[in-house]
């Protein structure tokens, strides 16, 4: 096995793997405990809204990286060069 200690599946380290997997099993045992279908669609239907908006999150800030990194090209920086 070449697992690094402190890090679980995918490489996430203990604290993100264990509160991930919490919230799934915690969105697990809502659907499970739900009594009717309309209650399961609306928990799907949040987590699902959840899950947008963190994608939405994580794209908008890569978009600034970008835009960040192409204004310093644009601008002859060069981050590695000393002075």
């Amino acid at each position: 096995m070449s697992s690094s200690a402190g890090s679980n599946f995918l490489g996430r380290g203990n604290n993100s793997g264990s509160s991930t997997m919490r919230g799934l099993v915690q969105f697990i045992a809502d659907l499970r405990n739900a009594r009717a279908r309309e209650l399961e669609e609306k928990r799907i239907n949040k987590e699902l809204a959840n899950i947008r908006s963190v994608a939405f999150m994580r794209l908008s800030v890569d978009m600034e990286l970008t835009d960040y990194k192409l204004q310093t090209e644009i601008q002859g920086y060069d981050p590695h060069m000393r002075l």
